[in-house]
């Protein structure tokens, strides 16, 4: 898989069977990218919090928009908690709804409950999927967490090769001083449901 960051695509051409993407590269210089798949357009989201005023009562908002938060829900003003799309916290159902359990036990019960997202998988249900939890080893560096990583082509494992599909790879990173698993992507037909069993492992330790 190629990234290519802040790389803006301003026009598509077709050419026979390929497609020509027109892009304007961070340096301000244009190229040219032949794709000869398909295109997915991923146009992300952001927060709806414009029409709230915010900035009104002084809440703590980031470049994006989002509302700031702390690990308990709470925005930089006493008393005002904040959870799921507006916050700077990952954008799932599922961590929204934890988010607001979170955040009613703490604002009504003096709790001191904690979002703990070191475990949270994530997956791109493209074929063959993508699916990643823990520390990329760019955080790793960033947070000087020292680390290894193991990659097995999925033609090396064993329930690949009678399903007749070994695309794909599962790269794992571990912290050699604790020996435990830090960080994983999984690229594999099957890579949403193989990634829970790695973030159960990251999760209990």
């Amino acid at each position: 898989i190629e990234i290519l960051p802040n790389f803006r695509a301003i026009k598509f051409e077709k050419q026979g069977s390929d497609t020509i993407i027109h892009c304007k590269c961070p340096d301000g210089s244009f190229t040219q990218i032949i794709e000869k798949g398909k295109i997915l357009v991923a146009s992300g989201i952001k927060p709806n919090t414009q029409k709230l005023e915010l900035q009104n009562i002084g809440l703590q908002i980031t470049k994006s928009g989002h509302i700031q938060v702390s690990v308990k829900m709470e925005t930089n003003i006493p008393n005002i908690y904040a959870i799921g799309d507006v916050t700077n916290t990952p954008a799932f159902v599922y961590t929204a709804t934890y988010e607001g359990k979170i955040a009613v036990e703490n604002a009504f019960t003096g709790a001191a409950n904690k979002a703990d997202y070191s475990s949270l998988p994530w997956v791109v249900f493209t074929d063959p999927q993508v699916g990643s939890v823990g520390l990329e080893e760019s955080q790793a560096k960033e947070k000087k967490i020292t680390f290894e990583v193991s990659t097995l082509q999925l033609r090396e494992v064993a329930f690949s090769i009678p399903s007749n599909d070994t695309r794909g790879f599962i790269k794992l990173s571990r912290n050699p001083e604790t020996d435990k698993l830090i960080g994983a992507r999984v690229v594999a037909p099957e890579g949403g449901e193989l990634i829970m069993e790695l973030s159960l492992a990251i999760k209990y330790g």
